[in-house]
């Protein structure tokens, strides 16, 4: 009997490695302990029945068939006497067997539980034509679906991944939203070939969540279901880990649509698209942002960028008592960016005839000197207050409206915009005069962190790149040329995204020109049909890309490297994607040599020029309406 003991051990101990390899997965676990107990009761039982004169064969069938019985309790209590052992034998093969009564009804159990949750959630999915995945249950995750659900279309579906049974209030909602709660990892999600999925990695943690979207891109490419235009996986994390995300771009990105959302830059893209006729309204501008934060940075990076008009210029003032490290972390960043003696920028003004200045105010709200600092440095615009704290926030907002609003009798009042996450304080304030964003709701909220008009404008963007033609394509084929290009790479979707809001920066400024009862679409072509115009236009475009790729990571490069690039091209750009070298970075008045440099290179290694710097410029300014769809 020893041996019949041994034999199942040896099976048990497969079967608890095989469960515990699927461990997160309780109805695949449980089905394999339910099994496995099956097989060993069948094992020990088996002498009994060969009691009984049958040939091998029927034995074996009845053993089988004992052991499937067993996990519905069906049991025999004299196996153990008829058997006639004694001794410690007797007392291992009781305990042994019995144990393995309780092990099999247990498990048969939990995977009726499991079994039947997945015919529900099956039963619901059908018709589900989009299904909504995340990588946890929390109040972002919530939120955005919450969002979603606004829409009312009841083709959408949502799968809430990591969550136990404790019923609390996040389950409830979730619940009501129909939302599916599972208690297995995202990344052991089966996929269906005939739906579209969308899966959400959230993480406060940065860097597990760039490891979770990596394994999750890794389990997709191991999936036989997996179809790429089918799924995308959105992952949030800060553009201060750019690098990062660079590298998970160039290990997933030709067979995995990615999309890094950075909710600070999402916040401040969307504030600032609200208030773009205010922005490009003046030829000068000063604009002031209190605090040091995440948000305050991607507000100032925008900035940059976006600002850029023909014959403007702009002064960006940053206030907080803790300036300096911000100002290092840009300064470390993007060098270009803050270019002059780093000093200068807390000192003193820079050159009055810069396209931009900046100025960085190490000065706390509650300085008695505070007031009559800030009235002497210039009167703003417009003012962002986006500390951490929501009620130092609104403190700060309250002290500056007084400040600017009557001044000798004359009203001196800038838009004052203030952040405030907290719904209680959002609801109790009643001052009209000072712009609240920032709530939960708000910054979670699908059409904003997701942004589908710009995405559709940043597709007709890149598409411009290649060609007339190429937007007047059919939209299959349209995504086939998407995908063929690297449209869904992390540096090509970026870039394209800020063409698309630097156009809409340029539509507004063109727009703010006419002073006249004219369609505002007529205003727009016969403002860019003027050679004058159009090159004044096209100057600061390629200053906004200037501005942009630098707080990328991109330099330019000597004449010497250019050499280099050029010898060691391999088909795609001529630039340097791995050590961030673009030959175009250079100031507008340079651009003219710097491409009859690039051409003569382009003959020298008998390489097909595709396109020109300037006359690309151009061709996307002209195509302003088509490409935001400003019909």
């Amino acid at each position: 009997m020893y041996y019949l003991i041994i034999l199942a051990v040896i099976v048990q101990i497969i079967g608890f490695y095989r469960a515990y390899k699927v461990r997160s997965d309780y109805q695949s676990f449980s089905a394999i302990l339910t099994v496995t107990s099956s097989i060993c009761i069948g094992i020990l039982t088996f002498p009994y029945f060969m009691m009984d004169g049958d040939d091998l064969f029927i034995t074996i069938l009845h053993t089988f068939k004992y052991g499937i019985s067993s996990v519905g309790l069906s049991v025999y209590g004299d196996i153990i006497s008829t058997l006639g052992m004694e001794g410690p034998l007797r007392t291992i093969y009781t305990v042994y067997l019995y144990s393995l009564y309780l092990i099999a009804p247990i498990s048969a159990s939990i995977f009726i539980v499991s079994f039947s949750r997945s015919i529900v959630r099956f039963f619901k999915m059908i018709g589900r034509r989009k299904i909504h995945i995340f990588s946890s249950l929390d109040d972002r995750s919530l939120a955005i679906f919450e969002s979603i659900c606004e829409e009312e279309d009841s083709t959408q579906a949502a799968v809430f991944c990591n969550c136990d049974n404790s019923y609390d209030e996040l389950e409830n909602r979730a619940r009501s939203l129909h939302g599916f709660l599972i208690e297995k990892d995202i990344c052991s999600y089966k996929l269906n070939k005939r739906k579209k999925y969308e899966f959400y990695v959230l993480d406060d943690d940065e860097q597990a969540c760039l490891n979770k979207t990596s394994k999750l891109c890794q389990h997709l490419l191991e999936s036989k279901n997996y179809v790429k235009e089918n799924v995308i996986v959105r992952f949030m994390v800060a553009d201060d880990n750019i690098e990062l995300i660079r590298n998970l771009d160039e290990r997933y990105g030709k067979d995995v649509y990615l999309r890094h959302i950075d909710e600070y830059n999402t916040l401040a893209t969307d504030i600032l698209m609200k208030h773009k006729e205010v922005l490009t309204s003046k030829n000068r501008r000063a604009i002031f942002l209190f605090g040091a934060n995440s948000l305050v940075k991607a507000l100032f990076n925008n900035l940059l960028c976006l600002l850029n008009q023909p014959h403007s210029s702009f002064d960006i003032h940053v206030f907080d008592r803790d300036i300096r490290s911000m100002a290092e972390s840009i300064k470390a960043n993007s060098p270009e960016i803050l270019n002059l003696d780093f000093e200068r920028y807390f000192s003193q003004k820079l050159e009055a005839d810069a396209r931009y200045s900046v100025h960085f105010h190490e000065i706390d709200e509650s300085d008695p000197e505070f007031p009559g600092y800030v009235e002497e440095i210039v009167r703003p615009d417009m003012i962002f207050v986006c500390g951490e704290d929501d009620q130092r926030n609104f403190t700060i907002s309250e002290n500056l409206k007084r400040l600017f609003t009557y001044k000798d009798g004359k009203l001196r009042y800038p838009k004052i915009i203030c952040l405030m996450r907290s719904p209680q304080l959002y609801s109790m304030i009643e001052d009209k005069s000072i712009e609240f964003f920032g709530s939960y709701d708000d910054i979670y909220d699908y059409n904003q962190l997701i942004n589908p008009q710009i995405e559709r404008a940043a597709k007709r963007a890149h598409l411009s790149y290649l060609g007339d033609d190429a937007l007047y394509k059919s939209e299959s084929e349209q995504e086939k040329l998407l995908d063929e290009t690297g449209f869904y790479q992390f540096s090509n979707q970026h870039s394209s995204f800020n063409v698309a809001l630097g156009l809409n920066y340029h539509l507004a400024y063109i727009l703010n020109q006419n002073r006249e009862d004219e369609k505002g679409s007529e205003f727009v072509k016969r403002w860019l049909s003027d050679r004058f115009n159009m090159a004044s236009l096209a100057e600061c475009e390629h200053q906004r890309w200037n501005t942009y790729q630098r707080i990328q990571g991109y330099r330019g490069v000597s004449d010497e490297q250019l050499e280099t690039m050029f010898e060691n091209y391999k088909g795609g750009s001529i630039k340097d994607n791995n050590l961030l070298l673009h030959p175009a970075l250079v100031e507008y008045y340079q651009l003219q040599e710097r491409e009859e440099r690039v051409d003569a290179l382009y003959n020298k290694y008998g390489i097909d020029r595709k396109s020109k710097y300037i006359q690309l410029d151009k061709d996307i300014l002209r195509k302003i309406m088509v490409i935001l769809e400003y019909e």
